[in-house]
């Protein structure tokens, strides 16, 4: 468990945060830590009811709790109604991201026309193409690559070896994770009589909004004509394919190894669980949830949660289960 940044008490954090306090505010805060291996000096959260019994054998000296649950735990007390949200910013408190130095590394190759604040901080062996814009407190790790004419909105970070082409545009607070390839060619192809490919020109861009979080080796393509479209506060996992001219709406989120094929446009809020499969050209409405390994082939035009594909169950069962489904389309 690596310690905080910063140690706090549980009165400095209930004040930063907002919190209602029960119990000694000057309880010492060090880091977070799970209910099994946390000390005196660490906070531990309980936002699953399943999780109670647990606090009887906690050793931890805090801990953020529903006020509904406070009886549970003899220690100090945050009290949230939404003790998960409390953790999460509690982490962002004692655990905040490193800055680099502002500056240019020198091994980096920025093209004179390019245009780098002074506050950014440009890792090394990055490549930073002509007229592309790096903005205040920008930061770019190792090995990224900026194509034309690309640009940067303020404090937003790149972990290194992400790939950035040419006229993307992302806001600002984004997070781009290592592996990420945004605005490579959408899967744009036309056969002749003959059964060969030819490839459409891909000329749109991507466009990305403010504080939008794209995970590792995830890849976004670029729109075939106009721009693929991906809103503020959008939180995209690892592994993802965003396919040409997908439109996400604001403060969506799509787990791992998930996948949306071009020109669907998802709602704001939508959340989509993993390895889920959304095809071509639907329209997903506003808060819809899909639920983990969806295959979704048609547009779901109301919110709801929706689910496809059976779950794991012995062999046995599933193969008389298949039976039974050819006998009935048999019977149809």
């Amino acid at each position: 468990m690596p310690a905080a940044a910063t140690r706090l008490t549980a009165g400095a954090i209930a004040a930063q945060l907002s919190l209602e306090l029960d119990g000694d505010s000057d309880t010492p805060v060090s880091g977070i830590n799970s209910l099994a291996d946390a000390n005196a000096e660490d906070a531990v959260f309980v936002a699953d009811p399943k999780y109670l019994p647990q606090l009887a054998d906690t050793r931890a000296g805090t801990a953020i709790l529903s006020p509904a649950h406070r009886a549970q735990f003899a220690g100090t007390a945050l009290l949230s109604d939404n003790p998960y949200l409390a953790y999460a910013r509690l982490s962002q408190l004692l655990y905040p991201l490193s800055t680099p130095a502002a500056g240019v590394h020198g091994t980096a190759l920025i093209d004179a026309s390019a245009h780098v604040d002074p506050t950014a901080s440009i890792g090394p062996y990055v490549v930073v193409a002509a007229n592309a814009r790096i903005a205040a407190g920008c930061v770019v790790g190792a090995h990224c690559v900026l194509g034309e004419s690309v640009t940067l909105g303020a404090h937003t970070r790149l972990h290194a070896r992400v790939v950035i082409h040419d006229r993307v545009a992302l806001g600002t607070q984004c997070t781009v994770h290592s592996g990420a390839v945004i605005g490579s060619d959408g899967f744009g192809f036309a056969p002749d009589a003959a059964k060969r490919w030819h490839k459409i020109q891909q000329i749109g861009s991507v466009r990305i909004g403010d504080r939008v979080e794209i995970g590792a080796n995830t890849t976004i393509d670029c729109g075939a004509i106009d721009d693929t479209v991906i809103a503020d506060g959008v939180i995209l996992d690892n592994q993802i394919q965003i396919g040409h001219n997908v439109h996400i709406g604001e403060n969506a989120a799509l787990a791992g190894c998930t996948g949306v094929a071009g020109s669907t446009h998802i709602g704001a809020r939508v959340q989509v669980g993993g390895h889920s499969a959304l095809l071509g050209h639907l329209q997903i409405a506003d808060d819809v949830i899909l639920m983990g390994h969806s295959v979704v082939s048609g547009s779901l035009r109301s919110a709801g949660v929706y689910a496809s594909v059976m779950p794991v169950m012995p062999v046995r069962v599933w193969r008389r289960l298949v039976a039974r489904f050819r006998q009935l389309d048999r019977r149809a």
